[in-house]
């Protein structure tokens, strides 16, 4: 038996026998001669392929195929106001959601494709913490998820001095100011980054308490 994947339309694909040893004829024997016939993929666009939107958000698709479409397939159906149709609007989404379009062409073939819908999330900071040595919100520092990429986070006191500064999104303030604990009350904090393709930009308060 013989199996390929490599073949293109149009390739002629032949058996021959040569004989060994001391066969009755030592000319070679060809089989006849199949053309391949392979039909060719559907390809299929999906706009937008991959987006940000915000929380609640409804969002539609536009999609187009090459090819003579017999059946096609939406999913998750569940997350899609009518999975039935083929350019389909999406739930109110809340979370990140990635859809799969598969098609099946009048050859038999099968294509899928994907679109990729992420949440915007603007998480809260913080508004006090305690730095006390006891490792229960000892740090003031940006909630996990909130920037995919931090330009800067600073933290001032009353007198507009910056006691801390940081542009790893992981790194938060201890409290510490000149090497010397930070005295109890308010301070202006600034946070500046973005979040996949968006600007985050945020200016607050947080209370320090020992």
């Amino acid at each position: 038996m013989f199996n390929s994947n490599q073949l293109s339309n149009g390739d002629v694909i032949t058996c021959t026998v040569t004989s060994v040893g001391n066969a009755c004829s030592i000319l070679p024997v060809s089989s006849n001669a199949l053309t391949a016939v392979v039909n060719p993929l559907p390809v299929i666009r999906i706009a937008p392929r991959d987006t940000i939107i915000a929380p609640g958000t409804v969002l539609g698709f536009h999609a187009n195929t090459t090819g003579n479409i017999l059946s096609f397939q939406w999913s998750p159906a569940d997350k899609l106001n009518d999975p039935s149709v083929f350019q389909p609007s999406t739930i109110a989404l809340t979370d990140n959601t990635v859809y799969t379009l598969t098609v099946e062409s009048d050859k038999g073939c099968k294509f899928a494709a994907t679109a990729s819908v992420k949440i915007l999330r603007v998480a809260s900071m913080p508004n006090a913490f305690t730095p006390n040595g006891d490792g229960i919100n000892d740090l003031f520092r940006i909630p996990p998820g909130m920037v995919t990429s931090l330009e800067e986070f600073s933290v001032f006191n009353r007198f507009g001095e910056r006691v801390f500064s940081t542009q790893d999104p992981a790194i938060g303030w201890n409290g510490f100011f000149k090497n010397e604990p930070a005295i109890n009350g308010v301070y202006v904090y600034t946070v500046k980054g973005i979040f996949y393709n968006a600007a985050v930009k945020m200016q607050g308060v947080v209370v320090l308490i020992r």
